[in-house]
């Protein structure tokens, strides 16, 4: 999986699963999830769990800030 796909991936998922009720939103790089009030810390935790599952991305607790 490249790049972009990995990028699109992540993005889409964000899009389906924490702005399904702000279609206008719109999600790019930049963007700053918690600051921009896309996620709670909740979603943080959602968010680590797609990473692992998808990507094997291991996040230890104490990275979580």
């Amino acid at each position: 999986m490249n790049q972009l796909t990995i990028k699109e991936t992540i993005k889409n998922y964000i899009q389906q699963e924490f702005l399904y009720d702000k279609p206008e939103l719109e999600l790019n790089d930049d963007s700053l999830l918690i600051e921009e009030e896309i996620i709670d810390s909740l979603g943080i935790f959602v968010l680590i769990s797609f990473l692992d599952e998808q990507f094997q991305v291991k996040v230890e607790p104490q990275e979580v800030l």
